[in-house]
């Protein structure tokens, strides 16, 4: 049988995201702000890694080898130009680059050893084929048979901590925060299935505008209007009733959550009622 192509393209993408995280962490062994190490990755390798895909190297090496976690950004204060993001939570991967992350104790030598730097390229294989072997073991040992793409689609979500709500305001009624679409549209570019679907220069604002009644000239049954809990209409509902009551075809064009289905259910209810043996 022969293997998934989504199992080599993830090993490839873990593959980039190790050359780079590898030689920051033995240059500064401290967390890295993930979005900072993503778009360093991207610009020297031309490769897109996302949270997501960090997510799923964390759920398949565990939290002792690669975790993640949400925290202010470090800002300098002497600084006239400080990060916009100062005072908003980063999320922040930490890397253990210990093969064994829990080593058994040793007993100490009595002959001293010569301490040899670890060489980069040596750690990114052993990490590679670390995270090679455990995702195959998993795939090959998964039962649900929905697929190795929806199995890593899994981990990675499994793995991806929330993002930690802002403190409260304290104001009594406030309206919710504006940036709840920019959010949701950020999780959602996050996420390895729609990350290739949204364009930024394609997403517009459409600003809100009153909405249009209309009276309904066709006679329709009290009845229905009390089943449904109508009490009015929407021009364009209005419209399409009245035509489809005289029998005539019609498209119907609005977006969405506008009541198209009403434009067409009372209409047949009301046939209905006029003559219950039809069809």
């Amino acid at each position: 049988m022969s293997e998934p192509p989504v199992v080599a393209q993830t090993v490839g993408v873990f593959r980039a995201f190790a050359t780079l995280a590898v030689f920051l962490v033995l240059r500064n062994p401290q967390p890295l702000r993930l979005d900072t190490l993503l778009a360093g990755i991207r610009q020297s390798t031309g490769r897109a890694v996302l949270e997501s895909d960090v997510a799923l190297f964390r759920g398949i090496l565990g939290a002792r080898t690669i975790d993640l976690h949400w925290a202010a950004a470090a800002t300098d204060s002497d600084s006239d130009n400080q990060d916009k993001d100062g005072d908003s939570p980063c999320l922040f991967v930490s890397l253990n680059l210990a093969r064994d992350p829990d080593p058994p104790a040793k007993r100490p030598s009595k002959r001293p050893r010569k301490t040899v730097a670890p060489q980069p390229v040596l750690l990114v294989k052993q990490l590679v084929d670390r995270f090679s072997k455990s995702l195959r073991e998993r795939i090959s040992t998964h039962q649900d048979g929905d697929g190795a793409a929806a199995l890593i689609d899994r981990i990675a979500r499994e793995n991806l901590p929330p993002r930690p709500s802002p403190p409260a305001s304290g104001l009594q009624g406030a309206e919710p925060a504006a940036s709840s679409v920019p959010h949701l549209l950020a999780t959602l570019k996050s996420s390895r299935f729609y990350a290739d679907q949204l364009l930024d220069a394609a997403a517009t604002t459409v600003p809100a505008k009153p909405a249009s009644y209309q009276a309904l000239s066709a006679d329709i049954d009290p009845a229905i209007w009390s089943a449904l809990s109508i009490d009015q209409l929407y021009s364009h509902q209005a419209q399409a009733i009245s035509a489809a009551m005289q029998g005539r075809s019609l498209v119907l064009s609005t977006s969405t959550a506008s009541g198209k289905s009403t434009a067409y259910q009372v209409p047949l209810l009301q046939r209905l009622l006029d003559d219950p043996q039809s069809t």
